[in-house]
């Protein structure tokens, strides 16, 4: 049996929520980075890292994204910045931040 079943030790889910519980957003971390970052900002893509609009508009160049291209974005957490791309570039996003429950 893997030690990812119910009753076997921690699960994958169990490391991520130790490991992210301390990162949840608060309105002081979000006040904190308007007032840094200032217009550069994002706040709209809800991010939970150090990311600019500057440095968002410079990845959706950069990967050449257009309607009908997908990519991927590893350890997208709540995915925003990734949404973002998405949308602004007309491509398909797949995303695997968050683990699902386990079973």
């Amino acid at each position: 049996m893997s030690r990812d079943q119910p009753g076997h030790g921690p699960t994958a889910s169990d490391a991520y929520g130790a490991k992210w519980s301390s990162h949840v957003e608060s309105p002081t971390r979000a006040r904190l980075r308007r007032e840094v970052y200032g217009e550069e900002y994002p706040a709209e893509v809800d991010p939970r890292s150090f990311l600019t609009w500057t440095e968002l508009r410079r990845i959706a160049k950069e990967l050449c994204l257009g309607p009908g291209d997908t990519f991927v974005d590893l350890g997208c957490g709540q995915g925003g910045p990734g949404l973002w791309v998405a949308r602004e570039t007309g491509a398909a996003l797949a995303g695997c931040g968050k683990l699902v429950a386990d079973e």
